[in-house]
Protein backbone atom coordinates (compact mmCIF):
# COMPACT_ATOMS: atom_id res chain seq x y z
CA UNK A 1 0.00 0.00 0.00
CA UNK A 2 2.70 2.57 0.76
CA UNK A 3 4.15 3.83 -2.18
CA UNK A 4 7.24 6.77 -0.86
CA UNK A 5 7.97 7.86 2.42
CA UNK A 6 10.20 10.89 3.71
CA UNK A 7 11.82 10.36 7.53
CA UNK A 8 13.12 13.04 8.85
CA UNK A 9 16.05 12.10 11.47
CA UNK A 10 17.56 15.04 13.70
CA UNK A 11 19.69 12.62 15.95
CA UNK A 12 23.26 13.50 14.79
CA UNK A 13 25.32 10.00 15.81
CA UNK A 14 21.99 8.27 13.12
CA UNK A 15 22.96 11.30 10.27
CA UNK A 16 26.96 10.72 11.05
CA UNK A 17 26.71 7.12 10.27
CA UNK A 18 24.89 6.94 7.31
CA UNK A 19 26.69 9.72 6.04
CA UNK A 20 29.70 8.04 6.33
CA UNK A 21 28.74 4.44 5.26
CA UNK A 22 28.99 5.05 1.59
CA UNK A 23 25.48 3.65 0.95
CA UNK A 24 24.90 7.47 -0.83
CA UNK A 25 27.71 8.29 -3.26
CA UNK A 26 25.81 9.40 -6.37
CA UNK A 27 25.77 13.38 -5.72
CA UNK A 28 22.18 15.22 -7.10
CA UNK A 29 22.47 18.87 -6.30
CA UNK A 30 24.57 21.16 -3.37
CA UNK A 31 22.85 24.74 -2.42
CA UNK A 32 22.91 26.89 0.35
CA UNK A 33 21.08 24.71 2.98
CA UNK A 34 21.10 21.38 1.42
CA UNK A 35 23.39 18.34 -0.12
CA UNK A 36 21.41 15.62 -2.28
CA UNK A 37 22.61 12.00 -2.66
CA UNK A 38 20.78 9.01 -4.26
CA UNK A 39 21.77 5.15 -4.23
CA UNK A 40 23.96 4.22 -7.35
CA UNK A 41 21.96 1.74 -8.28
CA UNK A 42 18.54 2.68 -7.34
CA UNK A 43 18.17 6.39 -7.39
CA UNK A 44 15.68 8.69 -6.47
CA UNK A 45 13.62 5.51 -4.76
CA UNK A 46 16.21 5.49 -2.32
CA UNK A 47 17.83 9.05 -1.57
CA UNK A 48 19.33 11.40 1.15
CA UNK A 49 18.82 14.91 1.88
CA UNK A 50 21.15 16.52 4.00
CA UNK A 51 20.81 19.60 5.72
CA UNK A 52 23.50 22.44 6.48
CA UNK A 53 24.31 24.15 9.55
CA UNK A 54 26.95 26.73 9.53
CA UNK A 55 28.79 28.33 12.54
CA UNK A 56 27.15 31.93 13.49
CA UNK A 57 27.15 34.18 16.01
CA UNK A 58 29.43 33.49 19.27
CA UNK A 59 32.33 31.72 17.51
CA UNK A 60 35.31 33.66 16.06
CA UNK A 61 35.52 35.31 12.80
CA UNK A 62 37.47 33.18 11.35
CA UNK A 63 34.98 30.32 11.53
CA UNK A 64 31.82 32.09 11.47
CA UNK A 65 29.79 31.07 8.39
CA UNK A 66 32.00 28.12 8.06
CA UNK A 67 30.56 24.92 7.53
CA UNK A 68 29.66 22.66 11.10
CA UNK A 69 27.81 20.05 9.95
CA UNK A 70 24.67 18.53 8.87
CA UNK A 71 21.59 18.74 11.72
CA UNK A 72 18.71 17.01 9.84
CA UNK A 73 18.36 14.06 7.19
CA UNK A 74 15.28 13.51 5.26
CA UNK A 75 15.84 10.03 3.55
CA UNK A 76 13.38 9.28 0.80
CA UNK A 77 12.67 5.51 0.49
CA UNK A 78 10.19 3.44 -1.53
CA UNK A 79 9.35 0.22 -0.23
CA UNK A 80 6.99 -1.23 -2.98
CA UNK A 81 9.81 -0.47 -5.42
CA UNK A 82 12.02 -2.19 -3.21
CA UNK A 83 9.85 -5.19 -2.64
CA UNK A 84 10.34 -5.41 -6.80
CA UNK A 85 13.75 -5.09 -7.01
CA UNK A 86 13.19 -0.96 -7.97
CA UNK A 87 11.37 -2.27 -11.00
CA UNK A 88 8.45 -1.24 -10.45
CA UNK A 89 5.47 -0.69 -8.40
CA UNK A 90 2.59 -2.29 -10.42
CA UNK A 91 1.77 -5.67 -8.76
CA UNK A 92 0.12 -6.26 -5.40
CA UNK A 93 1.64 -5.55 -2.58
CA UNK A 94 0.29 -6.53 1.05
CA UNK A 95 0.77 -5.08 4.25
CA UNK A 96 3.30 -7.44 5.72
CA UNK A 97 5.11 -6.82 2.08
CA UNK A 98 5.26 -3.39 3.12
CA UNK A 99 6.53 -4.33 6.65
CA UNK A 100 9.20 -6.08 5.37
CA UNK A 101 10.28 -3.80 2.76
CA UNK A 102 10.65 -1.41 5.12
CA UNK A 103 12.35 -3.28 7.87
CA UNK A 104 14.85 -4.74 5.77
CA UNK A 105 15.30 -0.72 3.91
CA UNK A 106 16.54 0.11 8.04
CA UNK A 107 18.89 -2.58 8.06
CA UNK A 108 20.35 -0.94 5.17
CA UNK A 109 20.84 2.10 6.06
CA UNK A 110 21.98 0.37 9.60
CA UNK A 111 19.25 1.91 11.61
CA UNK A 112 18.43 0.13 15.12
CA UNK A 113 15.36 -0.83 16.43
CA UNK A 114 16.20 1.31 19.60
CA UNK A 115 16.89 4.18 16.89
CA UNK A 116 13.37 3.76 15.27
CA UNK A 117 11.69 6.44 17.52
CA UNK A 118 14.55 8.98 15.67
CA UNK A 119 12.81 8.19 12.31
CA UNK A 120 9.80 10.76 12.02
CA UNK A 121 7.50 10.55 9.12
CA UNK A 122 6.90 13.94 6.97
CA UNK A 123 6.32 12.66 3.87
CA UNK A 124 3.89 9.88 2.51
CA UNK A 125 2.66 8.28 -0.31
CA UNK A 126 -0.09 5.09 -0.32
CA UNK A 127 -2.66 3.87 -2.76
CA UNK A 128 -3.52 0.67 -4.09
CA UNK A 129 -3.27 -1.10 -7.63
CA UNK A 130 -6.81 -2.62 -9.15
CA UNK A 131 -6.88 -4.45 -12.13
CA UNK A 132 -10.13 -3.31 -14.05
CA UNK A 133 -10.52 -6.75 -16.24
CA UNK A 134 -12.76 -6.07 -18.88
CA UNK A 135 -13.19 -2.00 -18.42
CA UNK A 136 -11.65 0.68 -20.54
CA UNK A 137 -9.06 2.48 -17.91
CA UNK A 138 -8.49 5.24 -20.68
CA UNK A 139 -12.61 5.73 -20.23
CA UNK A 140 -12.26 5.55 -16.60
CA UNK A 141 -9.20 8.34 -16.57
CA UNK A 142 -11.33 10.60 -18.77
CA UNK A 143 -14.37 10.13 -16.34
CA UNK A 144 -12.80 11.14 -13.26
CA UNK A 145 -12.88 15.33 -13.24
CA UNK A 146 -13.45 16.24 -9.61
CA UNK A 147 -12.08 15.06 -5.96
CA UNK A 148 -15.25 17.11 -3.89
CA UNK A 149 -15.33 20.24 -6.10
CA UNK A 150 -11.45 20.41 -6.67
CA UNK A 151 -11.36 19.55 -10.54
CA UNK A 152 -8.78 16.94 -11.77
CA UNK A 153 -5.60 18.13 -13.60
CA UNK A 154 -3.37 16.32 -16.37
CA UNK A 155 0.15 17.80 -15.46
CA UNK A 156 2.29 16.16 -18.15
CA UNK A 157 0.64 16.10 -22.47
CA UNK A 158 2.68 13.09 -22.80
CA UNK A 159 0.94 10.82 -19.73
CA UNK A 160 -2.56 12.07 -20.90
CA UNK A 161 -3.82 8.62 -18.82
CA UNK A 162 -2.35 10.72 -15.07
CA UNK A 163 -4.58 12.77 -13.54
CA UNK A 164 -4.44 14.90 -9.96
CA UNK A 165 -5.64 17.27 -7.99
CA UNK A 166 -5.06 18.89 -4.63
CA UNK A 167 -2.75 21.19 -3.05
CA UNK A 168 1.30 21.28 -2.66
CA UNK A 169 0.74 19.65 0.72
CA UNK A 170 -2.02 16.68 -0.05
CA UNK A 171 -2.75 15.11 -3.50
CA UNK A 172 -5.08 12.87 -5.40
CA UNK A 173 -3.79 10.91 -7.94
CA UNK A 174 -5.62 8.51 -10.45
CA UNK A 175 -3.90 7.17 -13.29
CA UNK A 176 -3.44 4.36 -15.47
CA UNK A 177 -0.10 2.23 -14.22
CA UNK A 178 -1.04 -0.92 -16.73
CA UNK A 179 -0.03 2.08 -19.29
CA UNK A 180 2.69 3.87 -17.42
CA UNK A 181 4.35 0.09 -17.88
CA UNK A 182 2.91 -1.94 -20.71
CA UNK A 183 6.51 -1.59 -22.75
CA UNK A 184 7.36 -4.21 -19.82
CA UNK A 185 5.53 -7.28 -20.41
CA UNK A 186 7.89 -9.09 -17.88
CA UNK A 187 6.55 -7.24 -15.23
CA UNK A 188 3.14 -8.74 -16.21
CA UNK A 189 0.97 -5.44 -15.11
CA UNK A 190 -2.34 -6.21 -16.08
CA UNK A 191 -2.82 -3.56 -19.12
CA UNK A 192 -6.10 -2.10 -17.62
CA UNK A 193 -5.00 -1.75 -13.91
CA UNK A 194 -5.79 1.53 -11.77
CA UNK A 195 -3.78 3.09 -9.55
CA UNK A 196 -6.06 5.25 -6.82
CA UNK A 197 -3.25 7.07 -4.42
CA UNK A 198 -3.06 10.22 -1.72
CA UNK A 199 0.21 11.86 -1.25
CA UNK A 200 0.71 13.91 1.69
CA UNK A 201 3.81 16.31 2.30
CA UNK A 202 2.97 17.89 5.71
CA UNK A 203 3.56 15.98 9.03
CA UNK A 204 0.27 17.45 9.99
CA UNK A 205 -0.89 14.93 7.56
CA UNK A 206 0.39 11.93 8.67
CA UNK A 207 -0.11 12.49 12.54
CA UNK A 208 -3.99 12.70 11.55
CA UNK A 209 -3.61 9.06 10.45
CA UNK A 210 -2.04 8.12 13.80
CA UNK A 211 1.56 8.36 12.13
CA UNK A 212 4.53 9.94 13.97
CA UNK A 213 7.07 7.99 13.15
CA UNK A 214 8.67 4.48 11.40
CA UNK A 215 7.51 2.57 14.32
CA UNK A 216 3.70 3.54 13.36
CA UNK A 217 4.65 1.96 9.50
CA UNK A 218 5.58 -1.28 11.45
CA UNK A 219 2.18 -2.07 12.59
CA UNK A 220 -0.43 -3.99 10.76
CA UNK A 221 -3.24 -1.79 12.50
CA UNK A 222 -1.90 1.03 10.77
CA UNK A 223 -2.95 0.15 7.55
CA UNK A 224 -6.68 0.02 8.66
CA UNK A 225 -6.36 3.66 8.36
CA UNK A 226 -5.07 4.06 5.55
CA UNK A 227 -7.57 1.77 3.94
CA UNK A 228 -10.37 3.97 5.36
CA UNK A 229 -8.75 7.15 4.27
CA UNK A 230 -8.41 5.72 0.33
CA UNK A 231 -12.26 5.13 0.54
CA UNK A 232 -13.35 8.26 1.93
CA UNK A 233 -11.50 9.56 -0.79
CA UNK A 234 -13.02 7.52 -3.23
CA UNK A 235 -16.37 8.65 -2.25
CA UNK A 236 -15.57 12.08 -3.14
CA UNK A 237 -14.34 11.51 -6.72
CA UNK A 238 -16.87 12.61 -9.50
CA UNK A 239 -16.56 9.80 -12.19
CA UNK A 240 -18.38 10.03 -15.15
CA UNK A 241 -19.76 7.23 -17.73
CA UNK A 242 -21.01 9.01 -21.06
CA UNK A 243 -20.69 5.09 -22.04
CA UNK A 244 -23.85 3.72 -19.80
CA UNK A 245 -27.52 3.19 -21.38
CA UNK A 246 -30.27 5.40 -20.40
CA UNK A 247 -33.23 2.88 -22.14
CA UNK A 248 -35.02 2.42 -18.73
CA UNK A 249 -34.82 5.67 -17.08
CA UNK A 250 -37.47 7.87 -16.77
CA UNK A 251 -37.45 11.08 -18.69
CA UNK A 252 -36.54 13.17 -15.75
CA UNK A 253 -33.38 10.97 -15.15
CA UNK A 254 -32.45 11.19 -18.90
CA UNK A 255 -32.99 14.83 -18.73
CA UNK A 256 -30.43 15.03 -15.77
CA UNK A 257 -27.89 12.30 -16.97
CA UNK A 258 -27.27 14.13 -20.43
CA UNK A 259 -26.51 17.32 -18.33
CA UNK A 260 -24.92 15.51 -15.77
CA UNK A 261 -22.05 13.85 -18.09
CA UNK A 262 -20.95 17.09 -19.20
CA UNK A 263 -17.78 18.62 -16.99
CA UNK A 264 -19.49 22.35 -17.88
CA UNK A 265 -22.35 21.30 -15.70
CA UNK A 266 -20.27 20.58 -12.73
CA UNK A 267 -18.36 23.48 -12.92
CA UNK A 268 -21.80 25.88 -13.19
CA UNK A 269 -22.94 24.19 -9.68
CA UNK A 270 -19.89 25.06 -8.04
CA UNK A 271 -19.92 28.45 -9.57
CA UNK A 272 -23.57 29.04 -9.20
CA UNK A 273 -25.33 27.16 -6.49
CA UNK A 274 -25.02 26.67 -2.65
CA UNK A 275 -23.02 24.69 -0.66
CA UNK A 276 -24.65 21.40 -0.72
CA UNK A 277 -26.34 21.10 -4.40
CA UNK A 278 -22.51 19.97 -5.95
CA UNK A 279 -22.90 16.77 -3.47
CA UNK A 280 -26.49 16.47 -3.74
CA UNK A 281 -26.33 16.39 -7.67
CA UNK A 282 -23.18 14.09 -6.93
CA UNK A 283 -25.10 11.63 -4.96
CA UNK A 284 -28.13 11.05 -7.44
CA UNK A 285 -25.63 10.89 -10.18
CA UNK A 286 -24.09 7.95 -8.26
CA UNK A 287 -27.20 6.28 -7.33
CA UNK A 288 -28.76 6.30 -10.92
CA UNK A 289 -25.25 4.43 -12.12
CA UNK A 290 -25.31 2.19 -9.06
CA UNK A 291 -25.66 -0.62 -11.01
CA UNK A 292 -22.70 -0.02 -13.73
CA UNK A 293 -19.19 -1.40 -13.23
CA UNK A 294 -17.78 1.87 -14.59
CA UNK A 295 -18.80 4.32 -11.91
CA UNK A 296 -17.90 5.36 -8.26
CA UNK A 297 -20.09 2.53 -6.49
CA UNK A 298 -19.12 0.27 -9.12
CA UNK A 299 -15.12 0.80 -8.55
CA UNK A 300 -15.41 1.40 -5.03
CA UNK A 301 -16.41 -2.45 -4.69
CA UNK A 302 -13.14 -3.44 -6.53
CA UNK A 303 -11.09 -1.30 -4.35
CA UNK A 304 -13.23 -2.63 -1.58
CA UNK A 305 -11.98 -6.15 -2.78
CA UNK A 306 -8.66 -5.53 -3.14
CA UNK A 307 -7.98 -3.80 0.33
CA UNK A 308 -9.49 -6.68 1.85
CA UNK A 309 -6.87 -8.47 -0.01
CA UNK A 310 -3.96 -6.17 1.44
CA UNK A 311 -5.01 -5.94 5.09
CA UNK A 312 -5.96 -9.78 4.92
CA UNK A 313 -1.97 -10.48 5.09
CA UNK A 314 -2.05 -8.91 8.82
CA UNK A 315 -5.19 -10.24 9.61
CA UNK A 316 -6.79 -6.84 9.82
CA UNK A 317 -9.01 -6.98 7.31
CA UNK A 318 -11.94 -7.97 10.00
CA UNK A 319 -11.11 -4.14 12.02
CA UNK A 320 -11.34 -2.94 8.66
CA UNK A 321 -14.54 -4.70 7.82
CA UNK A 322 -16.43 -3.52 10.79
CA UNK A 323 -15.20 -0.01 10.51
CA UNK A 324 -16.78 0.34 7.20
CA UNK A 325 -19.97 -1.29 8.35
CA UNK A 326 -20.59 1.74 10.12
CA UNK A 327 -18.55 4.51 8.14
CA UNK A 328 -18.75 3.44 4.41
CA UNK A 329 -21.89 4.86 2.74
CA UNK A 330 -22.48 2.80 -0.52
CA UNK A 331 -25.23 4.71 -1.83
CA UNK A 332 -28.43 3.21 -3.47
CA UNK A 333 -31.36 5.27 -3.70
CA UNK A 334 -33.82 3.23 -1.81
CA UNK A 335 -35.63 3.55 1.32
CA UNK A 336 -36.99 0.68 3.55
CA UNK A 337 -39.82 1.00 5.82
CA UNK A 338 -40.25 -0.54 9.00
CA UNK A 339 -42.63 -0.45 12.09
CA UNK A 340 -43.35 2.93 10.53
CA UNK A 341 -39.33 4.20 10.83
CA UNK A 342 -37.29 4.70 8.09
CA UNK A 343 -33.61 3.76 7.78
CA UNK A 344 -31.58 4.93 4.60
CA UNK A 345 -28.89 2.17 3.75
CA UNK A 346 -25.98 2.39 4.09
CA UNK A 347 -24.21 -1.14 3.56
CA UNK A 348 -25.33 -4.08 2.07
CA UNK A 349 -23.34 -7.45 0.81
CA UNK A 350 -24.88 -10.59 -1.05
CA UNK A 351 -27.06 -11.35 1.98
CA UNK A 352 -27.86 -8.59 4.70
CA UNK A 353 -28.18 -5.20 4.36
CA UNK A 354 -27.32 -2.83 7.52
CA UNK A 355 -29.71 0.07 8.00
CA UNK A 356 -29.38 2.51 10.73
CA UNK A 357 -32.14 4.00 13.86
CA UNK A 358 -33.39 0.67 15.38
CA UNK A 359 -33.84 0.36 18.96
CA UNK A 360 -33.26 -3.08 18.61
CA UNK A 361 -30.18 -5.65 19.89
CA UNK A 362 -26.75 -5.14 18.39
CA UNK A 363 -26.15 -6.89 15.56
CA UNK A 364 -22.36 -9.71 15.86
CA UNK A 365 -20.62 -8.13 13.04
CA UNK A 366 -18.73 -10.96 12.69
CA UNK A 367 -21.61 -13.21 11.19
CA UNK A 368 -21.80 -10.18 8.19
CA UNK A 369 -20.76 -11.78 4.98
CA UNK A 370 -19.79 -8.19 3.91
CA UNK A 371 -18.47 -6.82 0.68
CA UNK A 372 -19.49 -9.90 -1.23
CA UNK A 373 -20.21 -10.25 -4.69
CA UNK A 374 -23.53 -8.91 -4.74
CA UNK A 375 -22.17 -5.83 -3.02
CA UNK A 376 -25.09 -3.15 -4.94
CA UNK A 377 -27.67 -5.40 -5.38
CA UNK A 378 -29.85 -3.93 -2.40
CA UNK A 379 -32.88 -4.38 -3.90
CA UNK A 380 -36.15 -6.46 -2.37
CA UNK A 381 -36.04 -7.30 1.51
CA UNK A 382 -37.29 -8.65 4.74
CA UNK A 383 -37.17 -7.99 8.34
CA UNK A 384 -34.22 -10.57 9.91
CA UNK A 385 -33.76 -11.62 13.52
CA UNK A 386 -31.11 -10.12 15.36
CA UNK A 387 -28.35 -12.47 15.79
CA UNK A 388 -27.53 -12.75 19.66
CA UNK A 389 -25.89 -9.58 21.17
CA UNK A 390 -22.47 -8.80 20.36
CA UNK A 391 -19.27 -7.66 22.59
CA UNK A 392 -18.29 -5.08 20.22
CA UNK A 393 -19.12 -1.74 20.58
CA UNK A 394 -22.03 -0.12 18.42
CA UNK A 395 -23.52 3.05 17.40
CA UNK A 396 -25.78 4.62 19.84
CA UNK A 397 -28.62 4.06 17.32
CA UNK A 398 -28.92 0.47 17.17
CA UNK A 399 -29.08 -1.05 13.40
CA UNK A 400 -31.96 -2.73 11.72
CA UNK A 401 -31.02 -5.84 9.99
CA UNK A 402 -32.30 -6.69 7.02
CA UNK A 403 -31.92 -10.04 5.09
CA UNK A 404 -32.42 -10.49 1.12
CA UNK A 405 -35.42 -12.38 -0.41
CA UNK A 406 -33.48 -15.11 -3.01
Amino acid sequence: MLDNIKIEIKETNIINRIYNSGLFTKFIKSNNRYDDYQHPKYGNKLSISLRKEFFNDGFSEATKGEFAGYSTAYIGMNPHYHYNDYKHNGNDFTVMDCINSITDILQLLNITEKEYPYCEIVNLEYGINTDLDSLDIKNLINGIIFSEKTPFITPKKEAPYFKECGTIYTKVKAYAKGLQFQNYPDYNIPLNTFRFEIKTKKAKHTRALGIYNIIDLLNPKTYNHLAEKLLKKWDNILLLNNTSTLENLSEKDKKFMFQANNPDYWQKLIKNNTRNTFANNRRKYNNILHKEDLSNLGIKKRIIDKLFYLLDSASTSKDFTQNNLRKTEILPSKKIKHSSETARISSNSEKVIFCANSPKNNIDFQQLNFFTENTLNPLRCEFAQHPKKSKLNTPKKKPYLFRTKT
